[in-house]
């Protein structure tokens, strides 16, 4: 019994010591970086022009810290513009222009993301799998 009054007095001791949890609000504010960015941050972190643009504020800071890796940020826009309504997989794909399409896609992401010393791989995997799915559309047309 001392040993288990020992327990509940340390644990007791270690709640009285853990300090309470802190509850944080979302708030939608006027701009995402409100004067916390000039307040902290002051001369490291561009300041975009418009800073209630999401997109401003991506832009300045790829520009002013990634600016080698903006291509991949083209790439990725021209990506998400090419795939809407498009599906992830060529087994979803019931016909052959969803199934061109999505063939498409494949090769801009494989040209803009793969070092070209792979991309021959990565492309040939790329159209075996439009090969296998262009012969089952055309068995399920028949």
């Amino acid at each position: 019994q001392a040993a288990a009054k020992a327990d509940a007095e340390a644990q007791k001791a270690d709640q009285a010591s853990t300090p309470a949890p802190v509850v944080l609000l979302a708030t939608q504010a006027d701009e995402p970086m409100g004067d916390y960015a000039k307040q902290f941050a002051g001369d490291y972190v561009p300041m975009p022009h418009n800073t209630k643009d999401f997109k401003a504020w991506r832009n300045a800071f790829v520009q002013h810290f990634a600016g080698a890796h903006d291509k991949y940020i083209e790439a990725n826009d021209k990506l998400v513009k090419q795939s809407r309504g498009l599906p992830a997989s060529p087994s979803d794909c019931h016909g052959m222009a969803c199934l061109k399409r999505w063939r498409d896609v494949q090769h801009t992401q494989v040209d803009s993301f793969v070092p070209g010393a792979y991309r021959p791989f990565a492309a040939g995997s790329v159209e075996q799998a439009y090969s296998d799915n262009k012969a089952r559309i055309q068995s399920e047309e028949v």
